[in-house]
């Protein structure tokens, strides 16, 4: 899957892409990657509905499944926002005060300037960062990898241009991550690159469940990205036999927090982001619960 993005220019917030939402599979139907502004959402807006409706049957059946935390101590690390909102924005602002009335929470933050790194500095987010990591949020740079077909040589000059422009980056997310087991030493190279250019961790989006095979390939794994809470079942299977700080979900289009899921879920899912926010965009803004998402995850 991959995480809509957004092209900003100084001082102004352009919208670029249009958010898709399907596994790797559903890529050879895409329009490009997510610095093409011709993509089309046709295709990504069937397989929306798709994951909805799938994700709608799985919440209903989640309050049926056994539960989740089988009286184990909470181990969630913490939250990774999608922070496409430009620095200037409410978002930055919310996440700021956020993380300061929650301090021993761990907060990362991925940024976005131009669907990836952008040709040349922004002093705007510079400043922004500066705020960010102040507090103790720790940013990721945003790179696309159109689901492992973009050339190593081509991630890895954005990985460089993070490191040269945005020295205040130090981890690296990797959007559009294949979900296909063959893939594993493509992205298992990427954070191997990463980690010694200096960046401290890497997370990786599939947007849904992995071959075991790709644990470790990235240092996290977003598992599920979709609209509504995911089942909570799942993610009580195999996945116990890592420790949590492997996966990370995303769930978009919550119109309210439900604690009582974060408490059982962070068992098992080391970063838990939750939003109100919906399609096209659904990381352009905080919900209105965030503040009680880290209280939460206290």
């Amino acid at each position: 899957m991959r995480l809509s993005t957004i092209a900003f220019a100084p001082l102004a917030l352009l919208p670029l892409a249009v958010f898709a939402c399907g596994d790797a599979s559903s890529a050879t139907g895409d329009a490009g990657p997510e610095t093409d502004a011709a993509a089309t959402p046709d295709a990504a807006a069937s397989a929306d509905g798709a994951t909805t409706d799938a994700a709608a049957s799985d919440a209903a059946a989640s309050d049926a499944g056994p539960p989740l935390d089988s009286g184990a101590a909470p181990t969630a690390a913490g939250t990774i926002v999608p922070l496409y909102d430009y620095p200037t924005g409410a978002s930055w602002t919310a996440i700021v005060a956020a993380k300061r009335a929650h301090p021993r929470v761990t907060v990362e933050a991925i940024v976005n300037p131009d669907n990836g790194p952008g040709a040349a500095q922004d002093g705007t987010f510079v400043s922004g960062l500066g705020k960010l990591t102040g507090v103790g949020i720790v940013p990721f740079g945003y790179v696309a990898t159109n689901y492992g077909k973009k050339t190593s040589a081509a991630v890895k000059l954005e990985i460089d241009a993070y490191r040269r422009m945005y020295p205040a980056v130090t981890g690296i997310f990797f959007d559009e991550m294949s979900d296909v087991a063959a893939d594993g030493a493509y992205y298992r190279a990427l954070t191997a690159y990463a980690k010694q250019n200096g960046f401290s961790r890497t997370v990786g989006n599939p947007g849904t469940d992995v071959p075991e095979s790709l644990i470790g390939t990235v240092d996290t794994l977003f598992i599920y990205e979709s609209a509504g809470m995911p089942a909570l079942a799942p993610l009580a299977g195999w996945h116990a036999s890592y420790p949590a700080k492997n996966f990370g979900i995303i769930p978009y289009k919550v119109p309210t927090l439900d604690p009582t899921f974060v408490q059982r879920a962070r068992t098992t899912i080391g970063f838990i982001y939750v939003t109100n926010d919906d399609l096209p965009d659904p990381w352009d803004t905080l919900p209105p619960y965030f503040d009680a998402l880290l209280g939460a995850l206290e």
